[in-house]
């Protein structure tokens, strides 16, 4: 399995939208918080790439051919054990921001977080993570992409590391197969670190900035040339047969949520 680059730490971020908030104001809360951050001198001087996804369409029609790669919903919110079967419009109340950042130990840092935690639950709805970005495909670019985004949390009976391994052969098989090398151009997994070893450090000031210890998951991300190929693929029986058999062996029935994303990136490495 490919490793992360070295020189550098990636952080992934999945935020729940507060149920006061609807999915447009806290997508522009987050922003502006964003934009905060990278106005800080420590923030212009060490991050390398900041990127907001925002939801630009779950899976909700279950006739929409697209649905077949990822057979995952409806489900309860992946973060809040007591909403049960919210259906496919809860994964709309999703965020998800990726950032590459030497940052954390900034004192002005720290007071943005807890202002942010304070205004709309920056942190409470968090589930944050130090990640190993395994990229499986990195072609060219398109210039109209689709992006999907996938938020997988591992069964109680798998490890973290168990449910990394079974999610990763399962996804080189769908790689495998002849449609996805016609139409992915760019998948990449976010697999959590081991913060046993060297990353223990900024493990540690993660929580020390109130973020929550996260359950074990995966963050899957796939680019598609255009929204047709993805419909393509999505159609195809053999990806809908493998789909059939993830979703029965891993459960992502009732421990995922899969949409299209929005992509806004604040910084570019």
């Amino acid at each position: 399995m490919p490793a992360s680059n070295q020189d550098r730490v990636t952080i992934i971020a999945v935020r729940e939208v507060p149920p006061h908030l609807s999915k447009e104001v806290f997508g522009a809360k987050m922003g502006a918080l964003l934009e905060a951050f990278m106005a800080l001198p420590v923030c212009k001087k060490n991050v390398l790439k900041w990127d907001l996804v925002c939801c630009d369409f779950a899976f909700e029609d279950s006739d929409h051919p697209y649905l077949t790669l990822c057979q995952i919903l409806p489900m309860p919110s992946l973060f809040d054990a007591s909403i049960r079967a919210i259906g496919f419009r809860e994964s709309q109340r999703h965020v998800l921001a990726v950032a590459k950042y030497e940052v954390l130990a900034d004192p002005e840092f720290a007071r943005l977080v807890m202002e942010g935690d304070k205004e709309f639950g920056f942190c409470s709805s968090s589930s944050t993570f130090i990640a190993d970005v395994v990229s499986k495909i990195d072609g060219p670019g398109s210039a109209n992409p689709a992006r999907a985004f996938w938020i997988l949390k591992a069964p109680s009976r798998f490890s973290r590391e168990e449910f990394s391994h079974k999610l990763g052969g399962l996804v080189d098989r769908l790689l495998a197969m002849p449609n996805s090398q016609k139409t992915s151009q760019k998948h990449s997994m976010c697999i959590q670190s081991n913060t046993d070893t060297s990353l223990r450090r900024t493990d540690a000031l993660l929580r020390g900035l109130g973020l929550p210890v996260p359950e074990p998951m995966v963050v899957l991300m796939t680019e598609t040339k255009s929204l047709d190929d993805a419909i393509e693929f999505g159609a195809d029986p053999a990806v809908k047969q493998l789909a059939a058999e993830a979703t029965a062996e891993l459960e992502f029935h009732v421990n995922g949520v899969g949409f299209l994303g929005d992509v806004e990136s604040k910084v570019k490495s």
